[in-house]
């Protein structure tokens, strides 16, 4: 059985229009991490989600998050699209 994923962001912190963009950014990291890569496409994700969550602890901590729920890190897919 498959299990609903509950987005882990502090949604009081953020604007409806960030909410929104940081849901999309996370649904094309969850595309990216065993698909090809379009690195312009992922590194614009990457600096919008990064220009929202601009907390580098939060960041890492969502990352945790990710990795256990989803399989990527922000981070990891950064680095891949660097090599």
């Amino acid at each position: 059985m498959e299990t609903e994923f509950h987005y882990p962001f502090d949604f009081s912190l953020y604007t409806q229009e960030e909410i929104t963009q940081l849901i999309d950014a996370v649904h094309y990291f969850e595309r990216a991490k065993d698909g090809p890569l379009d690195p312009p496409r992922l590194k614009k994700w990457i600096a919008t989600y990064r220009s929202i969550i601009s907390n580098r602890a939060e960041e890492k901590r969502l990352d945790a998050i990710f990795q256990n729920e989803l399989g990527f890190t922000v981070y990891a897919l950064n680095k891949k699209v660097r090599e």
